[in-house]
């Protein structure tokens, strides 16, 4: 017999109304079969990574099996919609929890991030400014680790922002030189993140089962499970903020997004974007906070933020319509320099103008939501860098806003690896992944249907049916 308390109704509303109840025998015995097989495809690849037999073709055929799966879970999920209650979350907050466990232990791949954040935190816990202490500097030598060679950009200064040397320096303390106790952290902010996925599908009346579309995710899993990316730190604490904002606790949603600032800069644009909930009182603790955490930027002189700056001016990696429009330019100018301050200009003033029209004075709770994914959408899509950890902040929206483009993106920009390792098919990987993105984006209906439009429905509502 259907129960009618409001915990059980949950998901019935802007999900399309499905008959109350609990969860489905057969969806959830497919849910767990599906995960099964996920997870045995994990322990594959980690067994591969330990026996040092893990090489990229390896990888991406591991990985393309690994996302079909989670394609065929995603597609499970939205197909059996209010159906799936209380068991199947637990069934998919399980597997996410084994996922990761599984990948923890494994070393990075693709990726020498790692190998600043141990140098990072070494430094920070002996007391000294990582942005002021390069890994060539021969004063520091006594600081070296047995990767010492691997650490990128050695010439330069920390790129990273102060709460994610924090953390570098917390894991330095408990464990020097050891990527696990990095990726401890990263596993942590990673799985506490489904907390605040849960609570805005709550408030947005969907299915809750709906997370696995971030707690699965293979591009998560890879980036912060076994790359140990810090990422997660900041996409808690914004993703945390805007649920906190559409709960009308603006106060705590202006700390929440100045502790993400302070590892990632993107939350600055947060109380701008939900300014019809979060009001002046968010931005003003917003700014406060985010001010008390980078002091140590202001403390390092005029070192410090070089290395981010060098680094955001220098690099040019898997980017998709700013590498399109630079080659044009470049086409047209005949000049590398020019056309790439050229395309930089263009391109900023493109984001700069969507990050002002992401103000509407009448914006809903839907609304907010809406454009911070779109926000971070655009970011991505005109950004001349496009590390696949970075496409990881859409994730959580993705649980909201169900886009098939941007899902599959998550598993294409896998390919931008092939550049990563030097291969001379980086730029043909490239356009495979951005060609066939595009002509999904535009398959499914647009920019407008999917990332401006409503939040999708489990079920076509009346509008929908005609």
């Amino acid at each position: 017999m259907a129960r009618s308390d409001a915990g059980d109704n949950r998901g019935t509303g802007a999900a399309g109304a499905q008959p109350a109840g609990g969860s489905g025998p057969r969806e959830v015995a497919l849910l767990i079969l599906v995960g099964l097989l996920a997870l045995t495809t994990c322990l594959y690849l980690a067994l591969a990574i330990l026996a040092g037999r893990c090489e990229l073709a390896r990888f991406l055929g591991t990985y393309g099996i690994l996302f079909a799966l989670y394609i065929l879970a995603v597609a499970l999920v939205l197909k059996a919609g209010a159906r799936l209650r209380t068991p199947a979350l637990v069934i998919v907050i399980a597997f996410a929890i084994a996922f990761r466990v599984v990948l923890l232990p494994t070393s990075p791949l693709f990726n020498d991030a790692m190998h600043r954040y141990l140098w990072d935190g070494k430094v920070l816990a002996h007391g000294i400014s990582p942005y002021i202490a390069t890994p060539s500097t021969p004063e520091f030598e006594y600081l070296w680790g047995p990767h010492h060679d691997e650490i990128p950009y050695p010439n330069e200064g920390s790129a990273y922002p102060p709460l994610t040397e924090i953390a570098c320096g917390l894991a330095a303390l408990c464990s020097p030189d050891n990527p696990v106790a990095i990726k401890g952290i990263s596993v942590a902010f990673d799985l506490l993140t489904i907390w605040p996925i849960l609570l805005l599908l709550d408030t947005f009346d969907r299915p809750r089962a709906l997370a696995l579309i971030y707690a699965w995710n293979p591009l998560v899993l890879k980036e912060f499970a076994n790359s140990g990316h810090l990422d997660p730190i900041a996409i808690f604490f914004l993703v945390m903020g805007l649920a906190m904002c559409l709960r009308a606790k603006s106060t705590a949603a202006g700390i929440l997004w100045g502790l993400s600032a302070g590892s990632k800069l993107f939350a600055l644009l947060m109380p701008w974007v939900a300014w019809n909930r979060a009001r002046l009182r968010a931005a003003v603790l917003t700014g406060v906070v985010f001010a008390v955490i980078v002091a140590p930027f202001v403390l390092a002189g005029k070192h410090g933020g070089r290395g981010l700056l060098d680094f955001s001016l220098a690099v040019d990696f898997n980017s998709g319509l700013y590498w399109f429009v630079r080659k044009l330019v470049e086409r047209a100018v005949g000049d590398v320099d020019v056309a790439q301050k050229v395309t930089r200009a263009v391109l900023g003033a493109i984001i700069g103008m969507a990050a002002y029209t992401m103000n509407p004075a009448n914006a809903d709770d839907r609304e907010i939501a809406r454009r911070t994914g779109m926000l971070i959408a655009c970011l991505l899509l005109i950004s001349p860098i496009v590390n696949p950890w970075y496409v990881c902040w859409l994730a959580p929206f993705l649980c909201l806003i169900v886009s098939p483009s941007w899902i599959v993106f998550t598993g294409l920009v896998a390919l931008s690896y092939v550049a990563y390792v030097g291969s001379a098919w980086g730029d043909v990987a490239r356009v495979v992944e951005y060609v066939v993105f595009w002509a999904l984006l535009v398959w499914e209906g647009g920019w407008h249907r999917r990332l401006d439009g409503p939040l999708i429905s489990l079920t076509p509502g009346p509008a929908e049916s005609r």
